[in-house]
């Protein structure tokens, strides 16, 4: 069955690629992400990433693969909801909060567990044109902030999957299942698609995980962006999911 709006289906089976064959260097062997476990891997560790500039995750832009689903493609319309609320776990220095709140007009609440990070996202934010008081930055831990008593309506996942330890993919599941309304829509860019290499953060992640995890939610989109990242060609994949 195709999903609606898909322009190219990669089939679950489908091999993966080497990174040689992809002409890619393995991120694992990258001195950026080195130097970023090594940090992550200890207490407090994404709070002394970021104090240490050591953010080989921030492309100092929104995601291109985002930028296509809200300005591109036909499903990018109907996701929006004015008024009501969307969080983007992980947010990091905001730019994909920012874009998703101007494009749909709606609260944007970008949360993160680091402190440096959050004050990072606010001074960034604070230097935009055509700022919006429907964004909003928040510390906090994904598994046990305050959610609203109407949930959420949208919700954004990119590199945060990746960035958990796999003994806590089930609870990522559970927890967006809990705080969206139903109806909701979860953008996910799916990401990094890298087989089995073995290692993280970021851990590798397929589509079949994806489905797994978010029993609660139908998944109504998925395809290929048309122009990801330098060093992301095929490891990525753009997929909308509603809740049920």
């Amino acid at each position: 069955m195709l999903l609606r709006g898909t322009r190219e289906i990669l089939p679950a089976n489908a091999p993966v690629q080497s990174f040689s064959e992809l002409g890619i260097r393995d991120p694992g062997e990258r001195p950026e992400n080195q130097r970023m476990r090594q940090l992550v891997h200890s207490p407090d560790g994404w709070d002394k990433a970021w104090q240490a500039g050591s953010t080989p995750w921030d492309n100092n832009d929104i995601q291109p693969g985002l930028s296509e689903l809200l300005e591109e493609l036909p499903i990018g319309k109907t996701l929006g909801q004015p008024g009501k609320t969307a969080i983007i776990p992980g947010c990091g220095r905001g730019y994909d909060v920012a874009a998703i709140a101007a494009r749909y007009e709606m609260d944007c609440v970008g949360l993160d567990i680091s402190p440096t990070a959050v004050e990072a996202a606010k001074v960034w934010y604070a230097a935009q044109p055509n700022l919006s008081d429907r964004v909003r930055f928040q510390c906090g831990n994904f598994f046990d902030f305050e959610v609203p008593d109407d949930k959420f309506a949208l919700a954004y996942e990119y590199t945060f999957l990746c960035a958990l330890p796999p003994s806590m993919r089930k609870a990522w599941g559970q927890r967006f299942s809990e705080i969206m309304a139903p109806g909701g829509h979860l953008i996910a860019l799916v990401f990094p698609m890298d087989g089995d290499r073995a290692g993280g953060p970021p851990y590798s992640v397929d589509l079949d995980l994806f489905d797994e995890l978010l029993p609660d939610f139908e998944k109504i989109h998925q395809s290929a962006p048309s122009h990801p990242a330098p060093g992301r060609e095929r490891r990525e994949m753009i997929t909308v999911w509603k809740r049920k």
